[in-house]
């Protein structure tokens, strides 16, 4: 929580958020995946499956590249 400048009095407010957004895919990804297996026979259901996998990665990589450029941005000022 220090690298991306997070008061003390809110860090465990900040990774409580954290964590509950990093797990909820855990949370309903398989009834998810088991609705689309059972709405969609065969490949097409598998394949909205590996699609919606595919979307929570990009998400990831998305909000871990901004994070890295917030981090190396306030580092840079301090500097």
């Amino acid at each position: 929580m220090d690298e991306i400048g997070t008061p003390r009095e809110y860090a465990g407010s900040a990774m409580t958020v954290g964590c509950i957004v990093g797990y909820m895919p855990s949370m309903f990804a398989y009834a998810l995946y088991g609705s689309f297996i059972d709405n969609h026979p065969g490949l097409a259901g598998y394949n909205y499956v590996f699609y919606c996998m595919a979307a929570f990665l990009f998400a990831g990589f998305l909000c871990a590249t901004v994070l890295a450029r917030r981090i190396r941005r306030s580092k840079a000022a301090a500097a």
